[in-house]
């Protein structure tokens, strides 16, 4: 009898190790995406910020050419280059910020062109 305890015992110290474990993996999977989303979803917010309102100039200029220019889902790095995704979210992150800013400088410097170009005429 003491035997059956005793292998009782082991087995519901294994089980609970089981599950124990699975469920460390499944909330340690869920913080991950979920700190990884927040990220995402601040970097984005951002990025969509600074082009909307890049936008909203243009508009407010009536500027055609500046209207041309690509400022929506041309600018995603992993719609660009699918393989980004196998990269890390920091590299993401930063390839992002770095297309982003070089855009919005290649819009500024554009616009600001154009603007010069007009004083002259």
């Amino acid at each position: 009898m003491e035997d059956l305890d005793h292998n009782t015992w082991n087995k519901l110290v294994r089980d609970s190790e089981k599950v124990g474990y699975r469920e460390g993996i499944s909330d340690g999977r869920e913080k991950n995406f979920q700190e990884s989303f927040d990220e995402g979803y601040k970097q984005g917010f951002s990025n969509g910020f600074q082009f909307g309102r890049i936008k909203a100039i243009t508009k407010i200029k009536n500027d055609d050419a500046l209207k041309a220019l690509p400022t929506r889902r041309g600018n995603c790095v992993i719609c660009k280059d699918p393989t980004v995704k196998n990269q890390s979210n920091s590299f993401i992150i930063e390839k992002q910020t770095i297309d982003t800013n070089t855009e919005i400088e290649t819009i500024q410097t554009f616009s600001q062109n154009k603007n010069t170009q007009k004083d002259y005429k």
